[in-house]
């Protein structure tokens, strides 16, 4: 089936689990995925925060993401992590973990011997 169908995702679903906060990145992450012909959907998912489900060039994607702040949430959750990575194999053919570093500048001295970040 390599019918053109007008976008890349249009036989994809994102959905994006309610109890996420970032606004920001939610309306980037809609946005992008609408504009490549994507479905975008908000529900609850109990293992992660994101999952992509449907077909991207005739192969099956069924796909959970987790996403996490290095300095946020990222520490406090090692210890329960394996154990739930373990369980999203059970519904999801993949699981990929994304950690956030943040935004960091690097400010250099006008002599360029000294740098902060």
């Amino acid at each position: 089936m390599n019918e053109d169908l007008g976008s890349e995702f249009c036989r994809l679903c994102l959905v994006i689990d309610t109890r996420e906060r970032d606004q920001d990145r939610i309306i980037s992450i809609s946005d992008f995925w609408e504009n490549h012909g994507g479905i975008v959907e908000k529900r609850k998912i109990d293992l992660g925060d994101y999952e992509i489900t449907g077909y991207y060039k005739d192969v099956e994607v069924n796909l959970l993401i987790e996403h996490k702040v290095l300095l946020g949430d990222f520490f406090p959750s090692l210890d329960g992590m394996p154990e739930r990575f373990f369980q999203t194999f059970k519904f999801y053919k993949d699981v990929a973990l994304f950690i956030e570093e943040g935004n960091y500048a690097l400010k250099v001295t006008d002599d360029g011997l000294d740098a902060w970040v």
